[in-house]
C-alpha cells in the first residue's frame, strides 16, 4: 500500500524549548536582552497568545536561571534598581563593564522595525524593575532592548510619553511621582500606592 500523504493540517510544529530559543535570540541579536524582550520575540514567532501567560513567563525565568548556573549566559544591571539583561557567557559582557559601566554591547540597527507595543513595553518593564521610572529611563531601556534606529528615537520618546500620560489619565494604571527638589517626573503601577497615594517604600 503507498504511504499515507499527511496533510499540512495534520503535522504538528512545536514551539522550541525554552533554553534553545535563548541562545538561539542572543545568537541572533549579538546584543544583551531582557525578559521582556525574550518574551516579545518568542510571541512574535510563534503564538500571539502567550505573551500574557503566567506559566510562560515562569517557564522562561526557569530557563534563564538554569542557563546561568550552566554558565552558559549571565546576567547583568547597568545600576542598581535596573532591568536585568541577560547575555551569552563567551561575550564577556562584565569585563568589558569595567572600563565603559554605561555602555553594554553596541545595539544593532533593526531595520524591520516599524512600531511597538508602547502599553505593554512600559507595564512589563515596570513589574520586572520593581521601582518607579522616568521617561528617559523608560526610552534608554527602550532603544537598547528593541534595538530602536536612531531617527526613530525623538518619535519613539514622543509615542512613549503620550502613553505614559494615557495611563495615568485614561486608564489609572500608573501614577506620577515627584522626588522633592527634582523636576522630573517618574512614574509607578497604581497598585504601588497606598490607599492615601503615598508610594510604598520598596518601590521607591
Amino acid at each position: 500500500m503507498p504511504n499515507k500523504i499527511t496533510s499540512q493540517s495534520e503535522i504538528k510544529i512545536e514551539n522550541p524549548k525554552w533554553k534553545d530559543f535563548i541562545i538561539q535570540v542572543l545568537q541572533e541579536k549579538q546584543k544583551p536582552l531582557s525578559r521582556i524582550a525574550i518574551m516579545q520575540l518568542y510571541n512574535k514567532q510563534y503564538h500571539n497568545k502567550i505573551l500574557n501567560s503566567e506559566c510562560a513567563k515562569s517557564s522562561l525565568a526557569g530557563a534563564l536561571n538554569k542557563l546561568g548556573k550552566n554558565k552558559k549566559i549571565e546576567s547583568l544591571k547597568l545600576k542598581k534598581g535596573s532591568v536585568v539583561l541577560y547575555a551569552l557567557a563567551e561575550w564577556n559582557i562584565k569585563s568589558s563593564l569595567k572600563t565603559k559601566p554605561e555602555k553594554i554591547v553596541k545595539a544593532k540597527q533593526n531595520p524591520g522595525y516599524r512600531t511597538y507595543d508602547w502599553n505593554n513595553f512600559i507595564i512589563e518593564t515596570l513589574n520586572e524593575a520593581k521601582r518607579i521610572m522616568s521617561i528617559k529611563e523608560f526610552l534608554d531601556f527602550a532603544v537598547m532592548s528593541l534595538s530602536i534606529p536612531e531617527y526613530k528615537i525623538v518619535s519613539s520618546g514622543n509615542k512613549l510619553s503620550r502613553t505614559l500620560m494615557m495611563l495615568v489619565k485614561k486608564e489609572k494604571t500608573l501614577k506620577i511621582v515627584k522626588k522633592e527638589g527634582q523636576k522630573i517626573k517618574s512614574f509607578g503601577l497604581t497598585k504601588w500606592f497606598d490607599d492615601e497615594g503615598n508610594l510604598i517604600v520598596e518601590y521607591k
